[in-house]
C-alpha cells in the first residue's frame, strides 16, 4: 500500500515566511492607499521642473520584492512530495515445493494433466510469497533439487516451467527420498519456520528411505509437512502410445496412499489435503498460503522528491522584475 503527501523538511522556515508576510502586509496596504500628490496654486509654478517619469509618479514595485522574499523562504523550507510504501521486513518462511514428476503425473483427471496443474498452482502460490525463500525438489524413482532455497522468485518460476514428467530418469514414486532431499535443503535454513509442501499422486514404491522415517527426521528439525494427494477417485484417463505409434486414451486405477500421507502430515504438525480436480488443488494451495501467512507488521518506507526548485525559480523571476521596475530604463512624459 502506498500514499503520497506533502512534507516540509524545514517547517520553521515556513513559519518565518508567514511571520514576514504578517509584518509586511500592513505596510504594503498603506503604500497602496497613499496617493502622492502636490497642490500648486498656479501652473506657472511647475514650469521649469524636471519632466515626470513613469516610475516617479507610480507606486514603487515593492510587491515584486515581497513576493520574491516569500517564495525564497518557501524554497528554503524545502517542500517535498513524500511517497510512503509499506514494506514487509520481518524474517520470512523457508518453503520447499516437493513435486512428484513420475510419468503417472501425466494423467488427465486434473486438467490439462496432474503435473501441469501442480506447476500452475505452484507458480501462483510463489507469486504471493514475496518475503519467503522457496526451493523446488522433484522426485520420481529418485529425487533431485531443481532449485535451492532462493528469494529470487523469477528464477524459481523458470525452473518450474522446465519441469517434465519422468525428468529424474528413474520412474517410480520415491516419496521418502523426496522428503529427505527436501529436509536436507531446510536443515541449515534460518527462516521463521520451515515448511515442505509435498504433492504426489501415488504411493511409495521406490528409493531406500521410508516416508515415515523421513517424516520423523523432518519433525526433529522442526520442519512441517503439508501433503497433497493429487488424483481423482476411482479411475483416471491417461494418454498412451500404442505399438502402431498412435496415441489413445485409457483409464487406469488410481493408487493413492492416503493413509501414509495423512500420517506424514500428522507427525510433522502439517495437514493432508486431497485434490480431485484443478480447482480443488488451487483451493488447497490457497489454504496453505493462509495457514503459513507471515502476520508481522509492515514497516513504512518513505521516499521524498524535492519541490523547492519551482518556488525558487519564481522567486528569482520576481526579483528580476523588481530590479527592472526599480532600475530599468525610464520613459519620460512631457
Amino acid at each position: 500500500m502506498t500514499r503520497e503527501f506533502l512534507h516540509w523538511a524545514y517547517p520553521q522556515v515556513g513559519l518565518a515566511a508567514l511571520l514576514l508576510l504578517l509584518a509586511l502586509w500592513p505596510i504594503w496596504l498603506r503604500a497602496r492607499r497613499r496617493r502622492p500628490s502636490l497642490d500648486f496654486p498656479s501652473l506657472a509654478l511647475v514650469k521649469g521642473l524636471p519632466k515626470v517619469t513613469v516610475h516617479s509618479e507610480g507606486r514603487r514595485p515593492w510587491s515584486w520584492l515581497l513576493m520574491a522574499m516569500l517564495l525564497a523562504l518557501v524554497a528554503l523550507a524545502r517542500p517535498q512530495m513524500g511517497l510512503e510504501t509499506k514494506v514487509q521486513t520481518s524474517q520470512g518462511i523457508d518453503i520447499v515445493l516437493c513435486l512428484d514428476t513420475s510419468t503417472s503425473m501425466e494423467a488427465m483427471d486434473l486438467l490439462p494433466n496432474r503435473l501441469a496443474a501442480a506447476v500452475a498452482v505452484s507458480k501462483k502460490f510463489v507469486e504471493g510469497r514475496g518475503n519467503d525463500r522457496i526451493g523446488l525438489v522433484c522426485f520420481g524413482g529418485t529425487a533431485l533439487t531443481q532449485c535451492p532455497l532462493t528469494a529470487d522468485h523469477q528464477t524459481l518460476m523458470t525452473y518450474l516451467d522446465q519441469i517434465e514428467p519422468g525428468q529424474t530418469g528413474v520412474d517410480g514414486t520415491a516419496i521418502g527420498t523426496g522428503i529427505a532431499t527436501s529436509v536436507n535443503r531446510l536443515k541449515k535454513a534460518n527462516g521463521k519456520s520451515k515448511v515442505i509442501i509435498l504433492l504426489t499422486d501415488g504411493r511409495n514404491n521406490g528409493g531406500e528411505i521410508d516416508p515415515l522415517a523421513a517424516a520423523d527426521l523432518a519433525k526433529k528439525l522442526g520442519v512441517r509437512i503439508y501433503t497433497i494427494g493429487a488424483a481423482t477417485l476411482g479411475q483416471a484417463p491417461v494418454r498412451v502410445h500404442d505399438p502402431l505409434g498412435f496415441d489413445r486414451q485409457v483409464m487406469v486405477r488410481v493408487d493413492l496412499d492416503e493413509d501414509s500421507l495423512r500420517e506424514i502430515a500428522l507427525r510433522t504438525g502439517g495437514q493432508f489435503f486431497r485434490a480431485t480436480d484443478a480447482d480443488s488443488l488451487a483451493n488447497i494451495f490457497n489454504q496453505i498460503d493462509r495457514l503459513e501467512k507471515n502476520d508481522a507488521p509492515a514497516r513504512a518506507q518513505v521516499e521524498y522528491r524535492e519541490l523547492f526548485d519551482w518556488p525558487l525559480l519564481i522567486a528569482i523571476l520576481c526579483l528580476l522584475l523588481f530590479l527592472w521596475e526599480e532600475h530599468g530604463p525610464r520613459r519620460e512624459r512631457p
